[in-house]
């Protein structure tokens, strides 16, 4: 009897969380492929700096962080002084957080007490903080590729919406795409993981 061949699951996210994903896949009895179909890169846009300056004057009344690399990249920009200047001054404002994971990532840098919507979203943001961000001013420190209705949605709420974009996200291009795909066709893939539009969008470019 043939011995039974182990499936195969082609995981697609950024190399910054290979190892954590491969565990995981094999844990639950898969061969990972890794092949990253999005890559982050740290972006410094004009908005940063005044939103620094906003955090440190406690001039903002509300920080959103959208995900963990939006605090990484923004944390990565600053010098080791400003790091804790800026965590000290977080302290003393509210901090949003947008899924389980960045608020994991807002208490490892000492943030325990930021606020988690039920609602994993922009909507959910929106409808979470609508009835108390009239006359505030909110920061949000995401990717270029954030969506517009989280800005619209507090805006008609009443809220002064500053955003900057800490990072982007692009499409690599290279062999292991194209034997990823070469895989695909020949029927080799059992299953493949997409946590994100932007990975589902890199895989059928390629």
């Amino acid at each position: 009897m043939a011995e039974e061949k182990t499936p195969v699951l082609a995981i697609m996210r950024p190399e910054s969380y290979r190892e954590k994903s491969e565990a995981l896949a094999q844990d639950y009895g898969f061969e990972p492929l890794y092949v990253p179909m999005i890559r982050l890169e740290g972006i410094k846009d004009e908005g940063f700096e005044p939103f620094i300056q906003r955090v440190l004057a406690g001039t903002s009344d509300y920080v959103v962080f959208t995900s963990a690399n939006g605090i990484s990249f923004t944390l990565d920009k600053l010098s080791e002084t400003e790091k804790k200047d800026f965590i000290t001054a977080l302290k003393k404002i509210r901090v949003i957080a947008i899924g389980p994971n960045t608020e994991k990532e807002l208490i490892k840098i000492g943030i325990n007490k930021s606020f988690l919507p039920g609602d994993y979203s922009s909507e959910g943001i929106v409808k979470a903080l609508c009835s108390e961000v009239k006359g505030k001013k909110v920061d949000l420190a995401r990717s270029a590729f954030g969506a517009k209705v989280l800005i619209e949605g507090l805006e008609k709420c009443g809220a002064t919406v500053y955003e900057t974009h800490v990072y982007t996200l692009s499409i690599p291009e290279g062999t292991a795409q194209k034997e990823l795909i070469e895989r695909t066709l020949a029927g080799e893939v059992n299953a493949f993981a997409f946590t994100s539009s932007m990975m589902v969008k890199g895989f059928m470019k390629h």
